[in-house]
């Protein structure tokens, strides 16, 4: 086995690593390396067999302050250098290690290692590792590990109803009344792609990162989103509430594979009312449609796990190591 790096991702690779989406990981992997330029570098480690098949890639990012607030290496071990190697992910819940077996994931890892040094970081960070890749490296020594969980809920439902049924006996009756007081409220949903409505929910969106104490610029979230619609086309879509035809709460859905990534939560608080829009919006509008596409999971990612769990979602662990980058 061999591993070269590569600046860029084509479609050719990704295809040969069968990855689950090729539209998905190179918008999401292109998005991130754009984040970096100014910032750091990106360099892309595929493995190769002897037979020049590309087997296995992961993304490997040297890059300085500030932290993506998500996987921030100081607060979650107290880092406190000023340079950092971060292999596949730089922030997000999802790690983009790609490897059929622990010698392939191992041999890129090693790759990450040495290109560490090489930029003057003394560890290299691998955040938001799932079981299976966890489990590859086992054969590392962590400096430092933390964990945490993600919400996947795997829809295995004939119907919508079959779902509610399902739910424990005590959530039944208040998904059914936010149901119901969903569909007479004379809000209308619609789904729209992500590249027609980009504009029209940059408000929305920004309403919500503000909510929570974020600084948030509409045109700044308008620009990104369209840019990510562009290459995602019909796999980025929004489930876009009106009221009187005016646009009042959206959630946004990226399609990986059979899963579905629900992405972001945007509403104008002040015309919303008490309609239950984040529920149905975030889980039964999802739900219903899922079951009717044949989607195996919606993944809600990290954050609000009680709400998610509530609902019928599982949690899955992840888990962040620092690993040194010589031994």
């Amino acid at each position: 086995m061999r591993v070269e790096d590569r600046t860029r991702l084509d479609d050719d690779l990704l295809d040969e690593l069968g990855v689950a989406s090729t539209r998905f990981y190179r918008a999401e992997l292109e998005r991130i390396q754009l984040a970096q330029r100014g910032h750091g570098t990106t360099t892309y480690a595929v493995a190769r067999d002897a037979a020049g098949r590309a087997v296995g890639m992961l993304p490997v990012y040297v890059t300085t302050p500030p932290w993506h607030p998500v996987s921030d290496p100081d607060a979650l071990f107290g880092y406190g250098g000023s340079t950092l190697c971060v292999a596949g992910s730089y922030g997000l819940y999802e790690n983009y290690l790609t490897a059929p077996a622990a010698p392939v994931a191992t041999a890129l890892v090693e790759r990450a290692r040495a290109l560490a040094r090489a930029a003057g970081s003394p560890h290299v960070m691998l955040p938001h590792l799932d079981a299976a890749q966890a489990g590859w490296l086992d054969g590392y020594d962590a400096v430092a590990a933390a964990e945490c969980d993600k919400a996947v809920l795997p829809v295995t439902w004939r119907s919508f109803e079959e779902y509610v049924s399902w739910l424990p006996a005590r959530r039944r009756t208040p998904v059914r009344r936010e149901r119901s007081r969903f569909r007479d409220s004379g809000v209308e949903v619609r789904e729209r792609p992500m590249s027609e409505v980009a504009g029209e929910l940059a408000p929305l969106l920004a309403a919500t990162e503000r909510r929570y104490g974020h600084a948030a610029d509409p045109r700044q979230i308008e620009f990104h989103y369209t840019l990510l619609a562009m290459d995602l086309a019909d796999d980025f879509v929004a489930l876009v509430a009106y009221l009187a035809d005016r646009p009042v709460a959206c959630s946004l859905l990226l399609a990986c594979g059979d899963r579905w990534i629900s992405k972001a939560w945007g509403c104008d608080y002040a015309a919303a009312g008490n309609q239950f829009l984040y529920f149905n919006l975030l889980f039964y509008e999802p739900v219903r449609r899922a079951i009717e596409r044949d989607i195996a999971v919606l993944d809600y990612g990290t954050g609000g796990l009680e709400t998610k769990t509530q609902r019928g979602c599982v949690r899955e662990p992840l888990r962040t190591v620092l690993v040194a980058a010589d031994r």
